[in-house]
């Protein structure tokens, strides 16, 4: 059989770059009694705030599949990157595992000045081996830095000083520039050209999307308190949700990194009436997790000429919310492995979350027409 041209087909190397957030520590390794799942810490395993449990993590991460994980800090109340540095940045384990930070906004901005504080001190982190980085489109490698919630909104000019203040004490520590990451928040109000918004978005380089498709979403957030959607529901919104976003971000000429959660449940606790999300099945996980891969894009991308045509290389970056916040039932954290099949109200999920993760991103070689070229990343000219 004669060998088919190389002419008009270009082969793409796909690396696909997970990034698995991390927003509560600071229970130790004890659910609080109001939640509905048991924990394997409740099983005879480590506390959350020990180098053991650095150990556990960073070894399933490795075995999983996760790039990078990162930690959480908060301005109010429990601090929870108190116990991610005492496991997780402690830990001699992490392997090919990297770690970034991540910084929320309560009580901005009444509490700007403890948060730039706090953040600008985490330069020596940055340097360390140990950090997560982007490689971008320009070929430029960045330590990630990462920013939770939307309290910017009473105060977007404060926020984008902030912003700025922070990139340049990083600048002037030797740092570089830093890849700064906004949650999926910002995405609405810019989408309605709220001109302070679209002044954060433009102030940042990256939004990444950290939700579940929720049942108040079908009505413009009306009380969904108590309804609860399979996995396969979640997608469907959630596939919507990205889709509108990525749009809102690529029009001002900055990064998506799509995301979201396999579960959620405000319901445990009563602070929002958004309903909650349970997979009930290996397959709906999978099928949540696949709606992310689907909707990420590259970052980074290079092309080479071969012998057999064009190759193209590329680094797709994902999402997934979260690694430990069982207090909002979202954790991809290994529960109590199940000796049965799933079952109602529990639900719980052995290994499969971190397993899935490994299956649905993983990099992957493939041989398309030219006429299917992927669009290409966007190509920032300012920072």
């Amino acid at each position: 059989m004669a060998i088919p041209s190389p002419t008009g087909y270009l082969t793409i190397h796909t690396a696909s770059k997970v990034i698995l957030t991390s927003y509560s520590w600071t229970r130790g390794g004890n659910r609080p009694s109001w939640t509905r799942r048991w924990p394997a810490f409740q099983n005879g395993l480590v506390q959350r705030g020990t180098v053991a449990y650095g150990d556990y993590v960073a070894d399933l991460c490795n075995q999983n599949g996760v790039d990078v994980l990162s930690g959480y800090y908060q301005a109010e109340g429990d601090n929870p990157l108190v116990n991610f540095r005492s496991s997780l940045w402690a830990t001699a384990r992490l392997g090919n595992l990297r770690l970034c930070h991540m910084a929320g906004l309560v009580g901005f901005p009444a509490k700007r000045p403890i948060i730039e504080a706090q953040v600008k001190s985490w330069w020596p982190d940055l340097q360390s081996p140990k950090y997560a980085r982007i490689r971008i489109s320009t070929g430029q490698s960045r330590p990630i830095l990462m920013f939770w919630g939307n309290e910017y909104v009473n105060d977007y000019a404060g926020f984008v000083a902030m912003l700025g203040a922070i990139r340049t004490e990083f600048r002037n520590r030797g740092i570089g520039e830093v890849f700064i990451i906004l949650t999926d928040h910002i995405c609405g109000l810019a989408g309605a050209n709220i001109a302070g918004a679209v002044n954060v978005l433009q102030a940042a380089d990256a939004v990444y999307h950290h939700a579940a498709g929720l049942p108040w979403e079908t009505c413009g957030g009306c009380n969904k308190t108590g309804v609860e959607w399979t996995g396969t529901q979640s997608a469907t919104q959630l596939g919507n949700d990205l889709g509108a976003e990525a749009t809102v971000v690529s029009r001002n000429h900055r990064y998506y990194m799509a995301g979201g959660m396999p579960s959620f449940d405000r319901d445990l606790f009563g602070s929002a009436p958004q309903g909650r999300v349970v997979t009930t099945s290996p397959a709906e996980l999978r099928t949540i997790l696949r709606t992310i891969k689907n909707h990420s894009t590259a970052i980074w991308t290079d092309s080479q000429q071969l012998a057999d045509g064009e190759h193209l290389y590329e680094d797709v970056w994902s999402v997934i919310t979260s690694l430990g916040e069982w207090e909002e039932g979202s954790t991809v954290e290994p529960s109590v492995v199940r000796a049965t099949a799933y079952t109602a109200p529990y639900w719980e999920y052995g290994n499969d979350r971190m397993a899935a993760i490994a299956e649905v991103f993983r990099d992957s070689v493939r041989r398309i027409r030219e006429t299917e070229r992927p669009v290409q990343p966007l190509i920032e000219s300012g920072r």
